[in-house]
Formats: C-alpha cells, sequence, structure tokens
C-alpha cells in the first residue's frame, strides 16, 4: 500500500520503496494559508469528483489531457513521477494506472492525504511505487529529480506563485516536463463575478455554513449547466466562493516568465499557441518557444473570458486591455473581502461593467452575464435572482494547463 510519510525533508534516497509506514503531521499550517487554512479549519478537501460509476470516461478525460500537454500516456511505464497537491486523489488513480516505476504524491492537508491513501489502496491494492508524502509542498525537499512533475489547482492564489512554481518545478530532471495550471483575471470571471453576487446575498463576513446554506440553492442551477462538471456543487461552491483570497492570481504570462530561464513551454490546455516558425530557425540555446507562447496568450485574452467561445485571434494590446481592466475587478473584490472596505464592493461591479462593455463585440453573451451579474450587485436588497438568468450558463476557462521541458544541462 501506500506509505505515508511526515517529515518537512524528505530524501528516502536509495533505500528504495520499503520504508514502513510512519503517522505524523506536517508543520501546522496557519489559517490564512491559501487552500490549506480554510480546508484544515473545516475538515474537507473540496476537490472531489464524481467518477465512481463511470472511471472509464474520468480515465478518457485524463488521456486527452495528457495529450494535448505533450505527455504520452505510454511513456511514464518505469519513470518517475512526482504531484504536488493531489487533492483526494481523483486524478491520482490515471497517473497510477500507467505504471510508473515511482509515484511521489506530496500534501498538507490531511483530509486530503487519508483520501487519497484510500482511494489509490481500494483500485490497486498494495502498489510499492507509490508513496504518499505528508508535508507543506514549499518545505518539501529531496534529492531527487523526476521525469514529470505535476502541480494542479495550487499555484493561483498562493501568496507568491512564482516563488511556488520555481520550487516545485525544481525538481524535474534535465529534460524532464513540468505541468502546472494558471488562472488570470479573464478566466475566472465567472468565479469572480459569482463572488461579487453572493456578497450581496449573504455577506463575505458571515460563517462558511450560513452562507453555504443560503448560496447552494442559488448556484446549483449555474453548475448543472456547464458542460463536463464532474465536481459536487458543495465542493465548487466551497473552493470558489467561501474560500478567502491571500495571495495572486497566476496567469499564463506569469507561469512563462517565473519558468523562462531554464524551461521552455511545451503544450497547453486548451490549445492556444501558434507558433509557424520553421524549426531550423530554432538553433540558440531558448528556442523562442516562450516568446512564441506569449504572444499567443495575448492574442487570445477574448476567447478565455468564455469556455464556450471559439473566438479569432485580435490584436495584442487588446488582450493587454482587458486584462487591465479585469485585474481591477479582482484586486478590488479582494479589496472588499479582506479589508472590508464597503465601496470596493459596488467599485468591483462598475469595474465588471468595463470589462463586458470592451468584450461585447467579441463576446456578446459573456457582456450579457457580466452586465447581470454588475446590475445585481448595484442594486443592494434587490434579490431578485431572475436577473441573474444571463448568469447561469456563463463561464470562463478557469483554469488552463501548461506544460514545460526542463533545458538540457548541455547542448549538443
Amino acid at each position: 500500500m501506500p506509505f505515508l510519510l511526515p517529515s518537512r525533508r524528505h530524501d528516502p534516497g536509495d533505500r528504495g520503496m520499503t520504508s514502513p509506514i510512519v503517522t505524523g503531521q506536517p508543520a501546522t499550517a496557519e489559517a490564512d494559508r491559501p487552500y490549506l487554512g480554510y480546508y484544515t479549519a473545516h475538515g474537507i478537501s473540496p476537490v472531489r469528483q464524481d467518477i465512481a460509476h463511470d472511471m472509464a470516461s474520468h480515465f478518457r478525460r485524463r488521456r486527452a489531457l495528457y495529450h494535448s500537454l505533450g505527455v504520452p500516456p505510454g511513456l511514464l511505464a518505469g519513470k518517475a513521477v512526482i504531484e504536488f497537491g493531489p487533492g483526494s486523489g481523483h486524478n491520482a488513480l490515471y497517473t497510477a494506472s500507467l505504471s510508473p516505476g515511482r509515484y511521489t504524491l506530496v500534501d498538507g492537508n490531511p483530509t486530503g492525504i487519508a483520501e487519497t491513501q484510500d482511494r489509490l489502496k481500494t483500485r490497486f491494492g498494495d502498489q510499492p511505487a507509490v508513496e504518499i508524502v505528508h508535508s507543506l509542498i514549499e518545505s518539501f525537499d529531496t534529492s531527487r529529480r523526476y521525469d514529470l512533475v505535476l502541480c494542479e489547482g495550487v499555484i493561483p492564489f498562493q501568496r507568491d506563485p512564482a516563488a511556488f512554481t520555481r520550487h516545485i518545478a525544481g525538481f524535474a530532471g534535465p529534460d524532464g516536463i513540468v505541468v502546472v495550471t494558471c488562472i488570470d483575471s479573464i478566466s475566472g470571471l465567472g468565479e469572480f463575478s459569482r463572488r461579487l453576487v453572493a456578497d450581496r446575498i449573504v455577506p463575505f463576513a458571515r460563517p462558511a455554513a450560513e452562507r453555504m446554506a443560503a448560496l447552494l440553492p442559488v448556484f446549483t442551477p449555474h453548475l448543472e449547466s456547464l458542460a463536463g462538471r464532474t465536481r459536487p456543487v458543495e465542493d465548487w461552491i466551497h473552493d470558489n466562493i467561501l474560500i478567502p483570497y491571500h495571495g495572486r492570481l497566476f496567469s499564463i504570462a506569469d507561469a512563462i516568465g517565473c519558468l523562462a530561464d531554464g524551461f521552455d513551454l511545451y503544450g497547453s490546455s486548451p490549445r492556444f499557441i501558434t507558433d509557424w516558425r520553421w524549426y531550423k530557425t530554432c538553433d540558440d540555446m531558448d528556442p523562442g518557444h516562450n516568446a512564441a507562447g506569449l504572444r499567443s496568450y495575448h492574442s487570445n485574452v477574448v476567447a478565455f473570458s468564455d469556455y464556450c467561445l471559439a473566438a479569432p485571434a485580435h490584436d495584442e494590446e487588446t488582450g493587454r486591455l482587458l486584462l487591465h481592466h479585469a485585474d481591477r475587478v479582482f484586486n478590488l473584490m479582494v479589496d472588499h473581502e479582506t479589508g472590508g472596505r464597503q465601496k470596493a464592493l459596488p467599485e468591483a461591479a462598475e469595474a465588471l461593467q468595463m470589462v463586458a462593455s470592451l468584450l461585447r463585440p467579441h463576446a456578446t453573451a459573456a457582456a450579457d452575464a457580466l452586465d447581470a451579474a454588475a446590475a445585481f450587485v448595484l442594486a443592494p436588497g434587490q434579490h431578485d435572482l431572475d436577473r441573474l438568468a444571463p448568469l447561469i450558463g456563463y463561464f470562463g476557462r478557469g483554469q488552463q494547463y501548461l506544460s514545460f521541458i526542463r533545458r538540457s544541462l548541455t547542448s549538443a
């Protein structure tokens, strides 16, 4: 069965995979630590997936994701894989099924650790190639280097996402692949607009249980409209509406920038990168994949605003302008939630209206949804939920996946 190693520094060296089970706890997480503080305080791991009755579909989805990221599943057999923040272990089921030679999972949430261990043992029984390390991700260390490093749904909203990313990416060996997820102020508009709406229905400062009871009937129709959803509505509300934001966004541009010195952009989901250069012109140590990714990102910001939209590319300045105003929505929202500045809430709604006006020529449905949310927020005391009808089926792209390849230490 998977074994637990609770150490803050983990370095099994060459002892093999037969170490005994060790119980214990990592360093206690402070209450305002991103994700972990909220999860631990409420004894939850709100990243479950309703896949028990259709595991085959779940595996097909994960296979498609790996293809998009340039990670052929057949090549993972016998390889060394490390996953940071596996949550409740649902995605780890697929990775473990690919028979990696070593599969290390690192998480600081005791609830998630227990669920991951139970889920892997139930599915696979004793699997000596798997080890589960109970540790804060930032504190984890090992001399080992891995062929594949995974970190899904963890980096955005950390206090210093760039430093966090460089830490986990450092465990990739030369030519190793690193997979991370990103959220920017445009792709997260569906969640951020609903956080503003939720504050008008029941203020952010109220207890989580009270807010959940009030918001569950409001947002259940929204989540039920989302094609491909596998997450329980309660978990989505915990993880997107109730959880405090103590850190920063982490955009595609941020990810490329913080890894540019030693990593090359490789793949993405969704696939948005267009690069028409002839490969024979890519003869520098830096082959230019990162620059091509940045250009493609800023030229497709509109498409990240609505998961149903396949918008054509636009000029980069349009993308930067949209991000500028959407950043203002996010910053004002957080200012209201964490600083209690009452005027920040209507200011955030007005900033949302500005984003809607910029999107309207390109993404009418998204603009209508954002305008509806803003109007609801700007009319306190008028909780006619029918006014939110345009918002029900609207979601941005949420989190995007990027893969990077670590450059070899030597050139040919």
